[in-house]
C-alpha cells in the first residue's frame, strides 16, 4: 500500500497549537525564534498578542509546526503534497531544501502577503464551478476572479475590497453561502 502525507496551509492554525512539540524539538525552536526574531512557541501555544491570525506569524508558526509533526511521524511516505503553505513543508521532506531555508522563504512569503492591501478573498460554499462563473459574468464583479478550486462546491474568488464585499452582499441576499 503506497503512503501519502498532506501538510495543512494557512486557515489550520490555532492557539494552543504544537505546544507538545517543543520541548522536543528545542534546538530547531531556538533557530526558528532567532531567525523570526520573536518568540515562536509563545506564539503558538499563549498567543497573548493575537498574532497568530496575522499572516507573516501564521505561516512561519504553521511551517515549523507542520515540520514538527512530520518529524514524529518517524518515516518516509511515497507521496508528499501541501495545500498552499503546506507545499513548502512538502519540499522540505522531500529534501527540497533545509529547515532553515524554508523557514526564511516561508516568513518572506507570509511578509509579502500581509503587505498587500486593498484586496479581499471569499469562499463560495455549495455553489459549483460552472454555476458561479455564470453568476460572475455579471458586469458588476468584472474585476473579482476565481483565485482557487478548494472542492468542487468551495471555491475562493478574490479582488478589491470593496468589490469583494458587494458580493458577499449581493451572494447572501440570495442565500448562497459566502464567507469573507
Amino acid at each position: 500500500m503506497k503512503k501519502a502525507i498532506m501538510f495543512a496551509g494557512q486557515g489550520s492554525q490555532y492557539k494552543g497549537m504544537g505546544k507538545e512539540l517543543f520541548s522536543k524539538y528545542k534546538a530547531e525552536t531556538q533557530l526558528a525564534s532567532d531567525i523570526l526574531q520573536y518568540d515562536l512557541e509563545a506564539l503558538c501555544v499563549h498567543d497573548a498578542d493575537r498574532n497568530l491570525i496575522k499572516t507573516q506569524f501564521t505561516q512561519p508558526a504553521l511551517y515549523v509546526v507542520n515540520y514538527f509533526r512530520y518529524k514524529e511521524l518517524n518515516e518516509t511516505p511515497d507521496f508528499l503534497l501541501g495545500h498552499s503553505l503546506g507545499e513548502y513543508n512538502a519540499i522540505l521532506a522531500a529534501g527540497g531544501f533545509d529547515f532553515e531555508t524554508g523557514l526564511r522563504i516561508v516568513q518572506k512569503r507570509g511578509a509579502l502577503m500581509a503587505s498587500a492591501s486593498g484586496g479581499s478573498m471569499a469562499a463560495v460554499v455549495g455553489v459549483k464551478i460552472d454555476e458561479l462563473e455564470k453568476l460572475m459574468s455579471n458586469p458588476k464583479y468584472s474585476d473579482l476572479d476565481i483565485a482557487n478550486f478548494n472542492t468542487p462546491v468551495q471555491t475562493v474568488i478574490s479582488g478589491p475590497k470593496t468589490s469583494n464585499n458587494g458580493i458577499v452582499k449581493d451572494f447572501s441576499a440570495q442565500d448562497i453561502r459566502i464567507i469573507p
